[in-house]
């Protein structure tokens, strides 16, 4: 249809634009979401897989999930129940009860080349460190995650993390069964 236009009147439009770019944002990560929560099932519910092949696959979920690139699943030694609560100010304080207590690595998993990982995350399952002075040290005690992106904005005191390690940014919770500290599930990198 033509509109008949005269000398005077002048054509206009008005043009309502609205950025969607949040809504649809939202919309992906519930998508990402929904989809982690059925892989996460799937892992956890096939009775076909050992615990160990399970555990597997939940640690490399982690590693993608998190975009890190270790993921590992620590046991603190059978004589440990709880540690006392530490000093934020000085996490080595707080700490003394820890005493000789051993972690064993019960799972792990590294993304990308093992030759490129440090020396220091050459673990497999089964090997066993000390307790004290780790990263797992902390995160035992805690009662909720610890994490960080970057250790030297983490406030955790200049000792407070295994050097050697090469830590840089962390993910880990303490994991409790039936009221008893088991360990620590984690997910690290040495990359900001």
């Amino acid at each position: 249809m033509a509109w008949p236009t005269t000398p005077t009147m002048r054509s206009s439009a008005t043009i309502c634009a609205r950025d969607i770019t949040p809504r649809k944002q939202v919309e992906q990560d519930l998508r990402d979401s929904e989809s982690s929560i059925r892989r996460l099932y799937q892992i956890a519910a096939a009775r076909q897989l050992t615990f160990d092949d399970r555990l597997q696959r939940l640690l490399q979920m982690g590693c993608e999930q998190f975009g890190l690139e270790l993921g590992l699943l620590v046991e603190i030694d059978d004589r440990f129940a709880t540690l006392p609560d530490p000093d934020p100010a000085d996490y080595n304080g707080g700490m003394a009860a820890v005493g000789d207590l051993q972690c064993r690595v019960v799972g792990i998993f590294h993304t990308g080349d093992r030759a490129q990982m440090p020396s220091t995350w050459d673990w497999q399952a089964g090997d066993r460190f000390p307790l004290r002075n780790t990263i797992f040290q902390i995160a035992v005690a805690r009662e909720e995650p610890l994490y960080f992106e970057s250790k030297s904005l983490a406030q955790l005191g200049p000792t407070a993390v295994d050097a050697a390690l090469e830590i840089e940014a962390y993910l880990g919770t303490p994991i409790t069964v039936g009221r008893r500290g088991y360990g620590t599930l984690c997910f690290w990198s040495n990359q900001t």
